[in-house]
């Protein structure tokens, strides 16, 4: 009799039956609620220990023609310099002066200069007693800046620049301070080149100028030195002057005199014409080349251009720095959801598990008898 008792109690298969986990889940709803609720706050609250962080954004593209007018400028007077018969290219001018800002802005040691001399930098340091390296390093990693693509750069394509930190309005002021920062700096930049090229320039055009005097100056006294020798020669075979005087040559309407410089022969010129020649070529001025003028005119524009370092806005904005009005982190809400999710799924398992001992231990009970 207690083995047939025992075969109608004993389950006939493992099998799950879903109505019971529902059922059991159901009889301890509360305490499922409950641990849901707990894991809900706890989430919450760990959300308000967490550091937050604030994200503001400008989006930047190719300065205009009224924000680089002074540039432009700048360019043509080069361009006069170098008697270039068309005009600059307007739009190369302008992509130069935009590149030169989002490079410089991504370049690390421009953002650390700057990070380092910021309120935030010196707040940060103070409040977490962290070294000043790690803190400068963190805040590098939050300034993102997005640099052209080579096969998209247009003057119409627009770049974003974003700074993230724990307060909204801290976000915007350091990324508004750092864009202005970073304008000021590629004009350095580009007037510090541009000397470069200038000095390379001038130093060129000094050269070439060094050279024509000193082959004139050269030619000179070789021809001083012919003129005497050739006098001496002429005084010594007593020839006064050239017989027929000096030969001459029609050119067009004009009639040209030319002068025998065979050092050889230059004798035959006679007395009068060499002392002549030799008073001319001792006393007057050289007379140079028009290419030597022209050399001279441009060391003197250049040298002007120098000292002058146009202002110009190297870029334009199609968004300002914006002012967040969301955090990116934490995200309190989904942290929240998150946690109650997470702590309803621990209180079901330990609802189930909790029950199928139960039944396992009843079940145990029931066999015993």
């Amino acid at each position: 009799m207690a083995e047939s008792n025992h075969a109608r109690v004993t389950p006939a298969n493992d099998e799950i039956d879903l109505l019971d986990l529902i059922s059991t889940l159901w009889q301890r709803k509360l305490l499922i609620i409950l641990i849901a609720a707990l894991g809900f706050a706890g989430a919450y609250g760990a959300s308000l220990l967490m550091k937050e962080e604030w994200r503001s954004t400008a989006l930047v593209v190719a300065p205009r023609v009224a924000n680089t007018e002074a540039l432009l400028d700048y360019k043509r007077a080069i361009n006069r310099i170098n008697d270039a018969e068309n005009d600059i290219n307007v739009q190369a001018v302008l992509t130069e002066a935009f590149n030169l800002f989002l490079y410089t802005a991504a370049d690390s040691d421009e953002k650390s200069t700057y990070l380092a001399k910021t309120e935030l930098f010196q707040r940060l340091v103070k409040e977490n007693g962290d070294a000043p390296a790690s803190v400068l390093d963190s805040l590098m990693r939050n300034l993102a800046v997005q640099i052209p693509d080579d096969k998209e750069k247009t003057l119409l394509a627009a770049y974003s620049i974003s700074f993230t930190t724990d307060n909204p309005e801290t976000a915007q002021s350091t990324l508004t301070g750092y864009l202005v920062n970073i304008n000021e700096r590629a004009q350095e930049l580009f007037a510090r080149e541009s000397s470069n090229s200038f000095n390379a320039s001038i130093a060129m055009r000094k050269q070439q100028i060094a050279d024509i005097e000193r082959n004139l100056a050269t030619s000179r006294q070789v021809s001083i030195e012919n003129y005497e020798s050739a006098l001496k020669t002429a005084q010594k075979a007593g020839i006064k002057s050239a017989p027929g005087g000096l030969s001459g040559r029609t050119d067009g309407n004009s009639l040209v005199l030319e002068i025998n410089a065979n050092p050889q022969q230059l004798y035959l010129q006679g007395e009068e014409i060499l002392q002549a020649l030799l008073d001319v070529a001792k006393t007057e001025p050289i007379i140079y080349p028009s290419n030597y003028y022209r050399l001279k005119y441009e060391v003197e524009e250049l040298e002007k251009l120098t000292s002058q370092s146009p202002e110009f806005i190297a870029f334009n904005y199609q968004m300002r720095p914006t002012l967040p009005t969301q955090r990116i982190s934490p995200k309190r809400a989904q942290l929240a959801v998150l946690g109650g999710v997470l702590g309803g799924v621990l209180a079901c398992l330990y609802v189930l598990i909790a029950g199928a001992f139960a039944n396992r231990r009843r079940a145990s009970s029931v066999g015993n008898v």
